[in-house]
């Protein structure tokens, strides 16, 4: 089967660019202490891993 979407190739690569909200954070692991912002780290890879304290597969990786 073939479909055909009229859509141009070019117009299936185009990559929507959204803007990450900013988060502002005080209690992020390995900062110090400091506020850290996100906007600080524009241009750089950031990965982020949200977790809760009341999983045990969430604290796992934390040497408590």
């Amino acid at each position: 089967m073939l479909f055909d979407t009229n859509v141009s190739t070019s117009q299936r690569n185009r990559r929507v660019r959204v803007r990450a909200p900013e988060l502002t954070g005080r209690e992020w692991l390995n900062t110090g202490g400091r506020t850290q912002r996100l906007a600080e780290l524009r241009g750089r890879f950031v990965l982020l891993d949200f977790w809760a304290f009341q999983t045990e597969v969430s604290t796992g990786p934390l040497s408590v």
